[in-house]
């Protein structure tokens, strides 16, 4: 698991962050997370913003989607 910060490399402005993490397959409150790596809007320190993202095959990937978001 491991938090990531956006920064606008024009500006030097962070415009948000987003956790990464793998699962070998769980059963969450939403349901069952299939394998792979997935992503989730938030800070560290507070509650997630929103449903998470994935399943990726890579860490790689799923921060690619993150900052396409």
């Amino acid at each position: 698991m491991a938090f990531y910060s956006f920064i606008d490399e024009s500006t030097g402005t962070g415009y948000g962050s987003c956790e990464t993490w793998y699962t070998c397959g769980s059963v969450d409150v939403g349901g069952y997370l299939a394998p792979g790596w997935y992503w989730q809007a938030g800070f560290p320190g507070c509650l997630p913003d929103g449903e998470a993202s994935g399943p990726f095959p890579t860490e790689e990937a799923a921060l690619t989607d993150a900052s396409a978001a």
